[in-house]
């Protein structure tokens, strides 16, 4: 009897849509063959990333989440396929770690600000006709590197602690190598690399009844509250913002006196972010970085693509985007490019900027925080020498129909005291 005919067979009596001839009639027209190169394809990534999906709480070992996850494997490797193949596409996928996850898995965390008006307070009256942009990275800024290597925010939404902390990283390094270079002074070490669990203990003490589990999924700059004191404060179009946010019919204000007041704290073998929150009122060993205190910054909302350049020239800015399976979660190389978005749900950092001479697009390069074994590389100009270049950026088309939703607001103009 043939495989085909024993799978006819069989179904006869077995109505289970997770068998594996009901998986090879139904996904592979019957061809016995297409499924055994699918099926080998399914081990070799479980053999890559088995062990980090437990960190997400999904376990391959369990017989019918291995079925259920590999119809989502089979369904996202023909999509990543067919996007490779359209030649109109301007960035690449690939098989990663998010290749079986569903939407709600993904980590992000950013929430809408409940107080923010979107009013275009830019004057984006621009089109989208731009003179080429030159490249400028802040991972190559006068021969020396002021970002750390992208971290993973794990299974829980706090993408917006991670751009929030590293942000203050990039600008205590600019100001750094700014006062060596009127110095004559040569400091291949002015980035010093922060924790961000020191930043999730504050957080988790300030909202100690908890907004949406006490850690995860907050607005765009709280971050910078917390690592701030009394006086810090941002604007919105010349307007003072208040650092406080609603969550579940809670005002939430950042500005107390457990919030880390001396700004950000240097990354320990004891501070390594663990992948989950910390529980409140814990306390770590404090290594904290000088003059990190957070003063001030600024708010924009829909900023246009002159605006953000300029914005990018100062120091790094803080955004939020529309991280949707279908665009993002499976990026490898490019510059995406998209006009469509929902609203904003995910929270990266903006490094710099280029032009791609394959797509002849200007775009945005950020900095993402799920990983390494996620997205691409820093382009080979971004890299100082001797630098170890990891996976963990992407890059978007700098437009103005906000793609991916990466103009519709970010923070900016981040001064520290």
């Amino acid at each position: 009897m043939s495989a085909n005919t024993s799978c006819a067979f069989s179904r006869l009596f077995n109505s289970d849509p997770l068998s594996e001839c009901n998986i090879i009639s139904k996904y592979f027209d019957g061809n016995t063959d297409t499924y055994d190169s699918a099926i080998k394809l399914y081990n070799k990534f479980i053999k890559k990333y088995g062990i980090e999906l437990l960190k997400y709480k999904i376990d391959l070992r369990d017989p019918e989440q291995w079925k259920r996850r590999f119809i989502k494997f089979i369904l996202i490797v023909r999509h990543i396929r067919e996007h490779n193949n359209n030649p109109s596409n301007t960035w690449s996928k690939e098989i990663n770690l998010f290749t079986i996850f569903e939407d709600f898995e993904v980590p992000k965390g950013l929430k809408l600000k409940s107080n923010n008006n979107n009013n275009n307070n830019n004057n984006n009256n621009n089109n989208n006709n731009y003179d080429q942009f030159d490249n400028f990275s802040w991972s190559n800024y006068k021969d020396i590197n002021c970002v750390s290597e992208p971290k993973n925010q794990g299974g829980k939404s706090v993408c917006w602690c991670f751009s929030g902390v590293e942000g203050i990283e990039t600008v205590n390094a600019i100001r750094k190598v700014n006062k060596n270079n009127e110095n004559n002074v040569v400091d291949q070490d002015a980035l010093v690399i922060a924790s961000v669990e020191n930043v999730l203990d504050a957080y988790s003490n300030n909202d100690i009844n908890g907004c949406d589990n006490g850690c995860e999924g907050n607005i765009l700059e709280v971050a910078l509250y917390i690592c701030g004191d009394e006086s810090t404060s941002g604007t919105n179009g010349g307007n003072v913002i208040s650092p406080t946010t609603t969550c579940e019919n809670t005002t939430y204000d950042y500005n107390q006196n457990i919030t880390q007041t001396n700004g950000i704290s240097k990354l320990t073998t004891k501070n390594e972010y663990s992948g989950s929150c910390p529980i409140n009122k814990t306390s770590f060993t404090m290594s904290d970085i000088a003059n990190t205190c957070v003063s001030n910054f600024k708010l924009y909302d829909n900023i246009s693509v002159n605006n953000l350049k300029s914005l990018l020239d100062k120091g790094p800015v803080l955004a939020g985007i529309d991280a949707t399976s279908e665009l993002f979660y499976y990026y490898s190389g490019g510059v995406i490019k998209h006009n469509n978005c929902a609203e904003p749900d995910h929270a990266i950092l903006i490094i710099g900027y280029g032009y791609d001479d394959v797509s002849k697009l200007n775009y945005w390069l950020c900095k993402n925080s799920w990983g390494t074994n996620w997205g691409a590389k820093l382009p080979d100009w971004a890299v100082v020498a001797g630098q170890t270049n990891t996976p963990g950026y992407f890059m978007v088309e700098a437009s103005d129909n906000n793609t991916i939703c990466i103009q519709g607001q970010v923070v900016g103009d981040i001064v520290l005291k």
